[in-house]
């Protein structure tokens, strides 16, 4: 088949004779190279052998000796192992050694002979020694420092022992100064209380003369009032003032009726504005005449109010005795350009009678005195369960009957302001 291929590839192309004659000639060069190469193996195993030989031997001569050695000086070699790991163990637990060359275990360097031991303690012993060194020069440099403190501390020192010193000065001067300041409040006190003790005195006798000065003042007072009550009582004693009766009586005309209107339901009267009237003001009509003889012809009451005149609304009349111009007008509330003053006692029926009052230009006191114009009685009787006495037995009534002042009933009072009920 061979041959056939050879003879296509004559007749065809020559690579494949190329290739095969390559082949045979590197197959040829790898037989003579490696001839050479086992050549040169075969004499270096002869030298290994030869020298592995002769160190076997040393090792066999050095045991030999060793053993020799071990005799004469009475060593073990299992012993002195076992004391080399009981020593290694001792100096681990009581110094252990940082990691050092040797067999990992358990994450940590173990040594595995004497002079690894000793290299490693002789290391620990070194570093030991740059720490000391260290700590050493750290030392001194604190001790230098501590110097310098206590050097910088006694500059201090003395400059505040100084200071102290100077305090101490100043404390002594403010001292004497206290004293001083304290003497002289003492001084003053001592003054200021022998003047509080004065003027004490003197207080004491300006209100003594005060005192009596107030009581001679009050009696003078006393004497002035006693001696106003007296004029007063000499003034009244022109005026014709007596209890009233209803239908006559002394008080005087307040005013008159102007004019009438033809239906006589309206007048025109002399009082107004400047006479201090004013619009609901009531008025008893009576005739002219003697004032202890008049009667009452009707009442008219205020409806319009101007300066001088006013129009007042016939309240009563007598149809057959009508009221007619020149009548005159009488009211105890009202009194020109005057401000009248009553004295209310009792207890009265008309719980208005206050109000009725304030239409008027008067006013209510508290009690009956030489000032009081009116004195009206209530028409309550008084309540004998609580103690009460009739009110004609009043002091004040006595008084004003004394005084000669106006007495009017309550009626009375409310007939002349036409608030009868």
């Amino acid at each position: 088949m061979a041959t056939r291929r050879i003879a296509r590839g004559r007749a065809g192309s020559p690579v494949p004779i190329i290739i095969l004659s390559v082949f045979v000639v590197g197959l040829l060069a790898s037989t003579i190279v490696l001839g050479l190469s086992v050549g040169d193996v075969e004499k270096k195993l002869v030298a290994a052998e030869k020298k592995y030989q002769d160190l076997d031997k040393k090792r066999s001569d050095e045991q030999t000796e060793f053993r020799t050695y071990e005799k004469l000086a009475g060593l073990n070699l299992g012993s002195m192992q076992r004391e080399f790991f009981e020593l290694k163990d001792e100096l681990e637990k009581k110094a252990p050694l940082p990691a050092y060359a040797g067999v990992e275990a358990e994450g940590a360097k173990v040594f595995t002979d004497f002079s690894m031991l000793l290299k490693g303690y002789a290391d620990r012993c070194a570093g030991l020694e740059r720490a000391v060194t260290h700590l050493e020069g750290e030392l001194k440099k604190a001790r230098d420092e501590r110097d310098a403190a206590i050097a910088a501390g006694d500059e201090t020192a003395k400059t505040k022992d100084q200071q102290i010193k100077l305090g101490e000065t100043a404390l002594a001067d403010l001292r004497n100064k206290l004293a001083e300041a304290e003497k002289a409040r003492d001084t003053a006190r001592e003054t200021l209380t022998a003047e509080v003790e004065a003027l004490k005195a003197e207080k004491a006798k300006l209100t003594n003369e005060r005192d009596t000065a107030t009581k001679d003042t009050q009696v003078e007072r006393d004497k002035h009032e006693k001696t106003k009550e007296k004029l007063a009582d000499l003034e009244r004693a022109g005026k014709r003032k007596k209890p009233l009766v209803e239908g006559t009586g002394p008080e005087p005309a307040d005013g008159k009726i102007l004019t009438v209107d033809a239906d006589g339901k309206n007048v025109m009267v002399d009082i107004g504005r400047k006479d201090w009237v004013e619009v609901g003001m009531f008025f008893t009509v009576f005739e002219k005449g003697d004032v202890d003889q008049r009667k009452p012809k009707g009442q008219v009451q205020i409806r319009q109010v101007y300066d001088e005149i006013s129009r007042a609304k016939v309240i009563k009349q007598d149809e057959v005795d009508p009221i007619l111009p020149g009548m005159i007008l009488v009211n105890p509330a009202f009194q020109r350009h005057t401000k009248l003053e009553f004295r209310l006692i009792g207890r009265f029926l008309d719980a208005r009678i206050e109000q009725i009052l304030g239409r008027y230009p008067c006013t209510l006191a508290a009690k009956a005195s030489q000032t009081t114009d009116y004195v009206i009685i209530g028409d309550a009787k008084p309540d004998e369960a609580k103690g009460e006495a009739p009110w004609e037995e009043n002091d004040e009534v006595l008084y004003a009957k004394e005084a000669k002042i106006t007495i009017m009933r309550e009626r009375e009072l409310l007939n002349y302001l036409g608030e009868r009920q």
